[in-house]
């Protein structure tokens, strides 16, 4: 019931103004946690980086979807910037981003995890450190996340018709993808000139001479 309401309410929209952190006023130090080694980027800093690595080539009539990471989300502005891009573009980023973020942080993963379902995107939020334990999923877009589910938080929209279609593509794409064959390894009859030179060089064994018979039926060398 929550996340319909949460959806219906972001799909009514303009209860949300654009380029807006929502729960930035609520972090006791907005600017930085040095404590856990946070240093939270300004967000006209995140939107002058979204507005340069954004692709001319994504435009609203574009098939598919694209994938957006963010390994050290934060409170999602660097992807909060991107959707708002996007946005500006007239690109629906609710059908056409999937967003994959992952910070350390509990606190503040969730607080990109809320901040992004506002914005009505599809996607989750992994709580984990990104150097030992990355988010990783078992298909090349990103649908079907891997590792711990108890980790993994999705967004509402990530569970829309469009996207659950996707996963279950994704899912029947796993099942017939054909695994790879083992190597097979040729034996051939030609022996490396090396080998051979060796084997050449090599000093032949002495010949065994056949033993000598005494008149009293000993066996002698001699």
């Amino acid at each position: 019931m929550r996340a319909a309401c949460c959806e219906a309410t972001v799909l009514s929209h303009e209860s949300i103004l654009p380029d807006i952190r929502l729960l930035r006023a609520l972090w006791p130090d907005r600017e930085h946690a040095p404590h856990a080694g946070q240093f939270f980027t300004h967000y006209d800093v995140c939107r002058c980086m979204a507005e340069i690595t954004f692709d001319p080539k994504l435009h609203p009539d574009m098939e598919g979807f694209i994938s957006v990471s963010d390994p050290a989300c934060g409170a999602g502005a660097t992807l909060l910037a991107f959707l708002n891009v996007c946005k500006r573009r007239n690109i629906c980023y609710h059908n056409k981003v999937l967003v994959i973020a992952q910070d350390i942080d509990f606190i503040v993963g969730l607080m990109c995890y809320i901040q992004c379902s506002f914005m009505g995107c599809a996607g989750y939020v992994v709580i984990g450190d990104t150097l030992v334990n990355p988010a990783t999923a078992y298909d090349s877009r990103g649908l079907l996340p891997a590792g711990p589910q108890n980790r993994i938080w999705y967004m509402p929209l990530f569970s829309t018709d469009v996207w659950y279609m996707r996963r279950q593509i994704a899912q029947m794409n796993l099942l017939f993808e054909p695994k790879g064959e083992p190597a097979k390894i040729e034996k051939t009859d030609i022996k490396p000139a090396n080998l051979q030179k060796s084997i050449k060089n090599e000093p032949k064994a002495p010949e065994n001479e056949p033993l000598n018979e005494t008149k009293t039926g000993q066996l002698t060398f001699f």
